[in-house]
């Protein structure tokens, strides 16, 4: 089997044939990769770290070319020149290698439309004059990571920046660390000549996961895990990848009925408590109803060593990372996809319902409510695991709404557990049975998705004043009764009020962020947050012309800057929501009415009770689906294409990376939503056979992260419009925010496994200079009998040790 190594030529009006490997997730803008690269993640390694980090074994230039069992297969120049034509950079289109390497399976050559990003082996930038050298170099590294969330079966990827003119180069090697690079060499340097030795022997022998294997002979690849010896799932696909940087969560599924899910992370060690562990715990008596279910759990191991990645930046402790997987039970499709808000407000209500009674009768709380990790269960449940008998009063939405039947003996377990909501991504639960300070798995106070966050828990903040609380409402009448019969705790817990309640929140009311305990109270904020987000896209099917978002408005919710305090939740302040569903904005206002001040600064005991906000957000959305079950608005199609942003006064715009529709199995990263710093505005145009910008497409991941790494819907930007382009682009696009920045110092305080999703959302886009780190490594020789790729893998994953 030989490499085929693809260049570019300047002149050449072809596009690059790089096709993306799934439908794209989520769109940003490709020009911030371009930019930045994580500074605090970009590390400058010396020529000998690098060698060392492509080929580690202790081969020298002699031995290269004495040893025919040490050389690989020489590379075919005559096969970069017959791909050249479909490599070229001369419309400096972002996000498309100049050059490639795949392994050719056979003499004949891929056809344009057959080559995959997961068929590549490496990726590299030349330098053109047309663009800086910083900016080439910046997207160099940037391939690396996409090309690694297209390889499932790779711990880390190799690429390549050169400069023609001046005989220089750069080698990048990147993982879910670090992305390691050296400096700028001249060919004629010392060392060079075995250094790119190197890098050609990590074509032939890659530092991979051995449990995966992947079949390129296919225009697109699939990929075989092997999670034991009785245990394998063939024909899998990447549905969805967060940053490459970091967890770098991977989402395999396969076509067809088949409900399984393949979720593979980079976890750093003893930061988080085990995902599977915790779902274990909430299906320990039986299945917990709208709640993932898991099966197969555990650490990935290469040679019966767990596989593992590590960089010690200097002055700091060392980061580990441990490959984890899950094998998962269920998929399902985003909630963001259902298409009316009656369907969106029963699934509201069912999740309110689950944060509930996971945290009473498990005592787990999600802490990640995201657009991301809330699904629409694809089919209903064809086992027969018995559903758990320990969870009281716990009914959905359907059950409450039925129409009333002789059932004296009240609804069986089947009825009151019948929903279609499916919630996943526990990876930032917390397990309060378990957080006492012995225990090294107690996980950061403060975590989630940045716009969804309760505002206390991103700003640890109390805001001060003089507010109105109103009562709880009553339960409408026409299911009071019924009410009642399944929720006789409720109607006790939380009586009648007679009046509403002033709070003063005293001033300078900020938390130590170290003392900080997350709540249920905040897990149902987000829900809020979710509706708030939901009803902005929403436009209306069938429906022209489109009425845009202000760009106030849209900045409010996804800048950097929490201002959604002042901007949806302080009186006379507006949702502006699309006309066609303006009547949805009267229970956004009813709840935001409980949200004014913090619950903690009532005197009223019934207000401190866990479950207070989830019990009043649940009877206003029952209240609002009885009282508009008629109305036409309720049942209105929301269109698959979001609501664009306007264009403020001089052309300036918030940019819109909002979804559109798409066949979506698994995500846990959010997807549907802005990065919200340039002056563009963007039109969500969709190109078939894949999802729309914005959009999700999977079933279980982590709402954190950039999505896969494709070169999906075509666009290119134009002044202040998206037009469509020759090419395909990646989705994926990693900005960062210079910690001497107010967000930056906001950043912080965040755990690292959440700051790249908060990056992810901030307007400030501030370049950090990186200083050189000097990073050491320890050489390692493989033992023998195995085989040469998995001799070799575990020895370059450490650095710095």
């Amino acid at each position: 089997m030989s490499t085929s190594v693809s260049g570019s030529s300047v002149g050449s009006n072809r596009s690059s044939p790089v096709k993306p490997n799934t439908a794209s997730i989520t769109s940003h803008i490709r020009s911030e990769w371009s930019k930045f690269i994580y500074p605090h993640r970009n590390t400058e390694i010396s020529k000998s770290d690098m060698k060392e980090l492509m080929c580690p074994v202790d081969y020298n230039d002699k031995d290269w070319i004495r040893s025919s069992d040490a050389a690989p297969e020489p590379l075919h120049s005559d096969t970069a020149e017959e791909y050249v034509d479909y490599l070229n950079m001369s419309t400096a289109s972002l996000c498309r290698p100049d050059i490639v390497a795949y392994k050719q399976q056979n003499p004949q050559r891929f056809d344009e439309a057959d080559l995959n990003w997961s068929h590549l082996e490496t990726t590299g930038e030349i330098y053109s004059k047309k663009e800086s050298k910083a900016g080439t170099e910046a997207q160099a590294g940037a391939y690396t990571a996409y090309h690694l969330q297209a390889r499932p079966d790779r711990v880390s990827v190799s690429g390549i920046w050169l400069k023609k003119e001046d005989k220089t180069f750069q080698l990048f090697i990147t993982s879910a660390c670090q992305v390691y690079h050296t400096s700028i060499l001249s060919i004629k340097d010392h060392g060079a000549p075995s250094l790119f030795f190197a890098f050609v022997w990590s074509l032939y022998y890659p530092d991979v996961d051995p449990s995966i294997s992947i079949n390129t002979n296919v225009p697109l690849p699939t990929f075989t895990v092997r999670v034991s010896d009785q245990e394998t799932y063939s024909g899998l696909k990447v549905s969805f990848t967060g940053d490459a940087i970091g967890r770098r969560t991977t989402i395999m599924t396969r076509n067809g009925l088949s409900a399984t899910v393949i979720k593979e992370q980079y976890i750093e060690d003893g930061r988080r408590f085990n995902e599977g562990e915790l779902l274990d715990i909430i299906h320990e008596k039986g299945v917990f109803p709208g709640v993932v279910r898991v099966g197969t759990y555990g650490p990935v191991e290469d040679q019966g060593s767990r596989i593992s990645i590590m960089h010690k930046p200097d002055g700091h402790r060392a980061i580990v990372r441990y490959k984890t997987r899950l094998v998962l039970k269920d998929k399902g499709i985003l909630l963001s996809k259902v298409k009316t808000i009656r369907q969106l407000l029963m699934c509201c209500y069912d999740l309110l319902e689950v944060i509930r009674n996971a945290d009473k009768h498990r005592g787990i709380l999600h802490r990640d409510i995201s657009s991301g990790n809330v699904l629409v269960r694809s089919k209903h449940r064809s086992d027969n695991e018995p559903f758990a008998k320990d969870l009281g009063d716990m009914c959905f939405c359907k059950c409450l709404l039925a129409q009333s039947k002789d059932d004296s003996d009240g609804p069986s377990l089947k009825e009151k557990f019948d929903t279609d909501l499916l919630l996943t991504d526990f990876d930032s639960a917390e397990d309060k049975n378990r957080n006492n300070p012995e225990d090294s798995r107690v996980p950061k106070a403060r975590t989630g998705t940045p716009i969804f966050m309760a505002r206390m828990v991103r700003n640890t903040t109390h805001f001060q004043g003089i507010f109105r609380l109103p009562v709880i409402l009553d339960v409408h009448e026409d299911v009071l009764s019924r009410y009642e019969k399944l929720y006789p705790d409720r109607v006790q817990d939380f009586p009648k009020q007679s009046r509403p309640e002033l709070v003063e929140v005293p001033p300078n009311q900020k938390v130590d962020p170290t003392e900080f305990q997350h709540k249920q109270c905040y897990d149902a904020e987000s829900v809020f947050w979710y509706l708030v987000w939901w009803s902005l896209l929403a436009s209306p099917a069938y429906v022209s012309p489109n009425e845009p978002i202000p760009p106030v408005t849209w900045s409010s919710l996804t800048g950097a800057k929490d201002s959604r305090h002042f901007n949806f939740i302080l009186p006379d302040t507006t949702f502006d929501l699309h006309s066609a569903y303006s009547e949805f904005a009267s229970l956004l206002e009813e709840m935001r009415t409980h949200l004014i001040a913090d619950l903690q600064f009532s005197k009223d005991p019934i207000k401190h009770r866990p479950d207070y906000l989830t019990e009043v957000f649940q009877r206003l959305i029952l209240n609002f689906l009885i009282e508009n079950k008629d109305k036409r608005f309720m049942v209105l199609k929301k269109s698959d294409t979001n609501r664009e942003v306007e264009l403020a006064a001089g052309g300036g715009a918030v940019m819109s990376k909002t979804p559109a529709s798409g066949p979506a199995t698994y995500a846990s990263l959010i997807g549907n939503s802005v990065r919200s710093s340039t002056n563009v505005s963007l039109a969500n145009k969709s190109s078939e056979g894949s999802l729309p910008p914005g959009s999700n497409s999977s079933t279980h991941g982590s709402n954190r992260g950039s999505p896969f790494p494709v070169l999906g819907p075509k666009r290119a930007f134009k002044k202040a419009t998206l037009k469509k382009s020759r090419i395909n682009k990646p989705t994926t696009s990693i900005s960062t925010v210079s910690s001497g920045t107010k967000r930056g110092r906001e950043l912080d305080e965040l755990s690292d496994e959440d700051e790249s999703e908060a990056k992810r959302y901030s307007r400030t886009r501030v370049p950090r200079r990186v200083s050189a780190q000097s990073v050491k490594s320890s050489p390692t020789r493989p033992e023998s009998g195995a085989s040469s790729s998995q001799q070799n893998s575990a020895k370059r994953r450490h650095i710095g040790e």
